[in-house]
């Protein structure tokens, strides 16, 4: 691969083969790996080295980006859980060969396409609240630790952006976490009660 891209899609774009439309409860990831033939480019290079040497002078100019005669689908072994989730997209082939070999991880399958686009099942719309309510008995202690950490507020050398990297992705995380706690206990707290 000369230079793979990766790229997160979601919601997802009508532009796979199949003829399902999209929906929410999947996201697709994108793999281009952006194949490039090495032996076009040393055959091209060594071409204009051998002319040179023959005519004793001459410029050596680039190799061509793009030979329109030559496919520029890629063979790259794939893992079964790969496979499973795998697209069709139009672009690129992503095909089986039928070529598998064992190896550690189990069956290894040579896929032809340049571009892979992989399925990814989110079961629903993303949602950052759990998918159900704190046990009855946890609920004074979430609200006791939301007491004492909802005045948490960000070092100033943080929000002057003078803090490192790491922590301060920490620290955001925390405020999140603060903020969604406190949002479903809030809503706990307005749902009525049922006997």
């Amino acid at each position: 691969p000369a230079n793979p891209r990766i790229r997160y899609e979601f919601p997802p774009t009508k532009f796979l083969r199949s003829d399902e439309p999209p929906t929410a409860d999947y996201s697709l990831i994108h793999f281009d790996w952006n194949p490039r033939s090495m032996k076009e480019d040393t055959l091209y290079e060594t071409t204009q080295l051998n002319t040179l040497s023959m005519r004793g002078k001459g410029d050596v100019s680039s190799p061509p980006d793009h030979y329109p005669d030559r496919s520029e689908e890629l063979l790259m072994y794939s893992l079964p859980h790969h496979v499973d989730s795998m697209e069709e997209v139009i672009g690129s082939s992503n095909s089986e060969t039928g070529y598998c070999s064992g190896g550690l991880h189990g069956e290894a399958c040579l896929i032809r396409g340049g571009e892979w686009v992989m399925k990814e099942e989110l079961d629903g719309p993303p949602n950052f609240a759990a998918p159900r309510p704190p046990h009855h008995s946890a609920i004074p202690s979430l609200a006791k630790g939301i007491a004492n950490d909802i005045s948490f507020e960000l070092p100033d050398n943080y929000m002057r952006g003078a803090g490192d990297t790491y922590f301060s992705g920490k620290m955001l995380a925390k405020l999140g976490r603060i903020i969604l706690v406190a949002s479903e206990l809030k809503g706990l707290a307005a749902t009525p009660t049922t006997d």
